[in-house]
Formats: C-alpha cells, structure tokens, sequence
C-alpha cells in the first residue's frame, strides 16, 4: 500500500506528459461502476486483488472489476507476496486475465524451491506451471539430491528471468547502481546507575533461567 503513490510518481516521470493515464484501485470508496478500461494503468494492492477474488470466487463477472478486464500487461511487484501457491493472494494472481504478465522480486526463492513454481504458475509457464509436473521434474529429484533438478530449473529460466546485479553496466557503460561508501562508527555510550541496575537485574535473571 505505502508504494502505491510511488508507482504512480514513476509512471509520469518515465513517460511523456500526458501520455499515459494512471489511476489507483484501492479503498472501501473505490468506483466499482467506473470502467478499468479507461485508463491505461490501473494501481492496486494484493489486499485489493485477494478481496475482489474471495468475493466472488474467482468467477469473472459482467461487471467492472478486477477480473472482468483482459489485461494487457499484469505487473506483480513483490512478486514473492504470492510464493504460497495455496493462498488466496496467490490464487486470486493466478485468477487474473493477462495478455503479458511480469514479476518483479529480489528474492524469487525466499524460504523454498517451491516458492519459484507460483511464479510460474501466475506467468503460465507451460508446462512447468502445472504442479504434477513440476513436482515429478523439478522439486521430488531436488529433495532427492539429484543435482539435475537445478540443471533443468537453470535451462527454464534462463529465457524467462532478466537479473540484475550491482555488477551489471548500463548503456553508457557504468555500473546501473552506485551505492556510497558504507559510514560506519562505533559509538560508545554510558548507561546511568538505573539503566545498569535494570540491565544486571535482567541479565541475571536470563542468566538463572538459562543455566
């Protein structure tokens, strides 16, 4: 929710004035009567989108919302918000009608291999979208140790997965981000009679329950 205002920021910074129309999908007072089709980017949460689909169980009705609109282009930033594939956030994803459909994450693996394979399901990644074939190629001989899973994982995303690190150049030959030195400073502060009085007090009594 906190980045909403910022992608609408970025979208008329980066395009020419005027050029596309944005519009932010989020709220109890959101215009359900107005039609999405009308604007070029429409902005919403996974809150939103989990909402949307539980209230009418992922069925597209005739109306205005969500998941009546064919999209052109769907873009899930966080995309490992949806890592659970049996979720409502990651169904509700999965739900929604997309011609394109993008995922931006620094972390496409946060705890598990499994969490790659609802990424691919919500881009309809075939056939590695479907679980019994992911789980009978990919995750089984991996849990196995069989090093060829990875090798295969490797080979599928090598086309589908654009990565970028602070090493990578951009056009004008410079590296795309430049982080400032790190500052670090060690600083030394005084406790006063009660702040060491309490901090001994805990320590011994973290100290008892511990031996």
């Amino acid at each position: 929710m906190s980045l909403l205002e910022q992608w609408r920021t970025e979208i008329e910074k980066h395009s020419a004035s005027g050029l596309l129309t944005s519009t932010i999908f989020y709220g109890s007072d959101r215009n359900r009567d107005t039609s999405l089709l009308r604007w070029d980017v429409v902005i919403t949460t996974y809150g939103v989108i989990n909402s949307e689909f539980c209230g009418h169980e992922g069925s597209r009705p005739n109306g205005n919302g969500l998941f009546s609109v064919e999209w052109s282009r769907i873009v899930l930033d966080e995309a490992h918000s949806i890592k659970s594939r049996v979720t409502s956030t990651a169904k509700a994803a999965f739900a929604l009608n997309g011609v394109c459909k993008w995922c931006l994450t620094g972390t496409p693996i946060q705890n598990q291999l499994e969490d790659l394979y609802s990424l691919l399901k919500f881009l309809h990644v075939e056939p590695w979208c479907h679980y019994g074939w992911w789980m009978k190629l990919i995750q089984k001989p991996y849990e196995a140790g069989d090093e060829r899973a990875l090798t295969v994982l490797q080979g599928l995303l090598q086309p589908l997965m654009l990565r970028r690190t602070k090493e990578t150049l951009g056009k004008d030959g410079n590296p795309i981000l430049v982080l400032p030195e790190a500052d670090i400073q060690l600083i030394e502060l005084e406790a006063s009679t009660e702040e060491r009085d309490f901090y001994q007090a805990l320590f011994r009594r973290s100290k008892t329950k511990f031996d």
